[in-house]
């Protein structure tokens, strides 16, 4: 899945645009470099307890998790999809 998006501005808005970009602060957005992305395999109970203790620095966890995969997913948590088996 991709999503792409954009935006047609004028002179003074794209001026306006560059200067206050919400896109400067995403790393991954600039597209200038690759980006890996490493996020730790998951259950769903496993992830409401750590997206539960987030964005906190020091994590104390009930299951095991490299501190290496919690700063990975600590860097990208907000955008991790939310899935759901649903019976219908």
């Amino acid at each position: 899945m991709i999503t792409v998006g954009g935006a047609l501005l004028n002179a003074a808005d794209r001026v306006a645009f560059d200067l206050h970009s919400p896109l400067k602060a995403l790393n991954y957005a600039q597209g200038e470099q690759l980006f890996s992305i490493a996020i730790p395999p998951l259950t769903p109970k496993e992830r409401a307890e750590l997206d539960r203790r987030l964005p906190c620095r020091t994590v104390k966890l009930p299951f095991p998790l490299a501190q290496e995969q919690i700063d990975s997913y600590r860097e990208l948590y907000r955008y991790y999809p939310l899935l759901a088996e649903v019976d219908l």
